[in-house]
């Protein structure tokens, strides 16, 4: 980690002349001290003049000693502007922040002889400590201080304002701010794409560097890292190899950071060839790359070649962190793979990882994911002898995931004790894991008590209430909690809903389940896998053959298995379906129905699903082609 005596150098006003500090900031902290241990006497014996004072108020900033640099700044028998630029911009940078904010508030009402009006640096780190602590109104009070004065508004002063505005989430604010730049710099425009990111707001500052290109900005390294994360989140592969092909031609490639921002969109994007291909052509890589290397092949579901890179790191890098460690043992739960998680566990061992909650919870869910029944008290043994996590709202979870897996209802009863004495019962991470190890031991009613207890109970209470009712066999009763819910004006989330169409399924209540699929619909869960399979399995399952084949375009490939045929009657049941309903069935679909079913098809079948695929218009593509005349010549 880079020292405090190693940080940049902070800039000063053109009326701070170079030869008034030494150029000292590369030096340690022990010469620091050293050097501060020497100018004392000398201040004391000889007339001090300011730039000695100057030199070690400097040199106690740079050494994060902001305390002996204040005691120091009161003995001062003269304070320039320098002298008191020094020390806020120290309070900014080492902290508190607020204290610079007070300096700056004592310098207006000096009424010594001495006083001095602030310059438009020092109302630039006046605006950087009310982002850094986040007050707003702070901030609009220096803003209109420095719309009073003429002649203080520069582009210190402008990109200050944005950076404040944004730190304390007010876009509208620092749009107008933005809008009265006549010419904005690179700097200005990072500032304003950073911040809509921030926000959330990826579309509109996508739309913002279109506008930059358009005005002739030419785009540096950290706007590329910018505009890469936002495509990276909203899945926009297309507009980001663009984009990579930029940084290629401005020969940008090669920096590491943007490096791994593009292996990040690659991977977000499920483009694991292309994460692959940044990987191997990087010539230096850091921590950086290799974790987001390794969690990229995870999310998209490559464990072994996952396993085989945190080899590779190890070998390479000989030290990984906390984030290496919980993507590789996510990987292994995964896989199930108990000998490479006691590997890792050794590995937590030696590095003296024992003391990092989430690596910790991580090697719990391990655990707890891969242990056969024989051994499943290791996760108990491994949290027993957890010291100091007694009251970790991480730790916690995974063993009363354990507790709900084994229906330990004792060891249940004793962590819901601690969360109790140790004031965790507001946590709804917890709460909800409470619930769910109460409502799988077959104990509703403590499930139902917990959740009365929560003062406003949120999304994740009421979907885990709903689920214990089903689990326990109470149907309706999980559809009528469903209602109070939405009166309750609760957002349902796809946990909330799946629960609700199982209860539909297990009811065959169709009708109340296309009501449950409207509600899907408004709230934006109609592509959701999850649900989407659920739907299927309800519409399946009450035989609703025209609903079923409209969600075929949903499924994501991986998932097609719940439109595959598993003997001949029901391959015939599901061609006949096909003919009579108005519904429409993807291509890759189809071939996979066909392709799954080779070995139940007669030629009488394939030839009506040939008919089938001539009169909707997907004969077309040879894919689907050799698919059916495979299946057609398959008896």
């Amino acid at each position: 980690m880079q020292s405090l005596v190693s940080c940049a150098t902070p800039s000063f006003p053109p009326s701070f002349q170079s030869h008034h500090i030494p150029n000292v900031l590369q030096i340690n902290n022990l010469t620091y001290q050293h050097l501060i241990k020497q100018l004392n006497p000398i201040s004391r014996r000889t007339k001090s003049t300011l730039p000695l004072f100057n030199l070690c108020l400097q040199l106690y900033v740079n050494a994060g000693a902001t305390e002996e640099a204040w005691r120091l700044f009161n003995e001062m028998p003269v304070r320039t502007l320098i002298s008191w630029t020094i020390l806020m911009a120290g309070y900014v940078q080492h902290g508190p922040a607020f204290k610079a904010f007070l300096m700056f508030l004592d310098m207006l009402f000096d009424h010594d002889k001495n006083k001095v009006m602030p310059d438009s640096f020092v109302l630039s780190v006046v605006l950087r400590a009310c982002a850094k602590v986040a007050s707003l109104s702070y901030g609009r009070q220096i803003h209109g201080y420095v719309l009073k004065r003429i002649g203080l508004i520069d582009s210190f002063v402008e990109n200050a304002l944005l950076n404040m505005y944004i730190s304390c989430g007010s876009l509208v604010d620092a749009d107008v701010v933005f809008a009265k730049i006549k010419r904005p710099d690179v700097v200005a425009w990072s500032s304003i794409l950073s911040g809509y990111v921030k926000n959330g707001l990826e579309k509109e500052s996508l739309k913002i560097f279109f506008n930059m290109i358009l005005v002739g900005v030419r785009p540096d390294v950290f706007i590329f890292s910018i505009v890469i994360g936002a495509c990276a989140h909203l899945n926009c592969m297309e507009l980001g190899v663009q984009l990579h092909c930029y940084t290629i031609k401005t020969g940008f490639e090669s920096i590491v950071f943007l490096a791994n921002s593009l292996m990040d969109l690659y991977a977000k994007c499920g483009d694991v060839d292309g994460l692959r291909l940044i990987f191997s052509k990087m010539s230096d890589r850091n921590l950086v790359s290799w974790n987001t290397f390794l969690i990229g092949l995870v999310n998209n579901f490559y464990y072994f070649e996952a396993l085989q890179a945190f080899r590779d790191l190890i070998n390479n890098v000989s030290r990984c962190d906390d984030f290496s460690l919980t993507s590789v043992l996510k990987t292994i739960a995964t896989l199930g793979d108990m000998n490479g998680g006691r590997e890792v566990h050794g590995y937590i061992i030696r590095s003296d990882y024992q003391s990092n909650r989430f690596v910790m919870s991580s090697l719990l869910e391990m655990y707890i994911e891969c242990i056969d029944y024989q051994k499943k008290d290791i996760p108990m043994k491994l949290f027993k002898s957890l010291k100091g996590f007694e009251s970790d709202e991480f730790i916690i979870p995974s063993i009363l995931k354990w507790c709900s897996i084994h229906s330990n209802l004792g060891t249940g009863k004793s962590l819901h004790s601690q969360i109790i004495k140790f004031n965790l019962k507001e946590d709804p991470f917890i709460i909800s894991s409470l619930m769910v190890m109460y409502s799988k031991c077959g104990v509703l009613e403590e499930a139902i008590r917990v959740f009365q207890r929560v003062k406003h109970p949120g999304t994740a209470p009421w979907s885990v209430l709903i689920y214990g009712f089903i689990v326990n066999g109470h149907f309706r009763e999980a559809l009528t909690l469903f209602r109070r819910m939405q009166y309750d004006c609760v957002k349902a989330n796809e946990f909330s809903l799946t629960s609700v169409l199982i209860a539909c399924l297990a009811l065959c209540d169709l009708k109340r389940g296309k009501q449950i699929h409207c509600k899907i619909l408004r709230t934006g869960y109609g592509s959701n896998s999850s649900v989407t399979k659920t739907l299927i399995n309800l519409y399946t399952e009450l035989w609703d053959a025209k609903q079923v084949l409209k969600f075929g375009s949903f499924i994501p490939e991986s998932d097609k298995a719940c439109l595959q045929a598993t003997d001949k009657s029901s391959l015939n049941e599901l061609l006949h379906g096909i003919q009579l309903s108005n519904g429409y069935i993807g291509q890759n679909s189809v071939v996979e129905i066909l392709n799954s079913s080779l070995n139940l098809v007669s030629s009488c079948v394939g030839k009506q699903a040939q008919a089938y695929m001539t009169k909707r218009d997907l004969i077309s593509t040879s894919k689907i082609e050799n698919s059916l005349d495979t299946c057609i010549h398959t008896v």
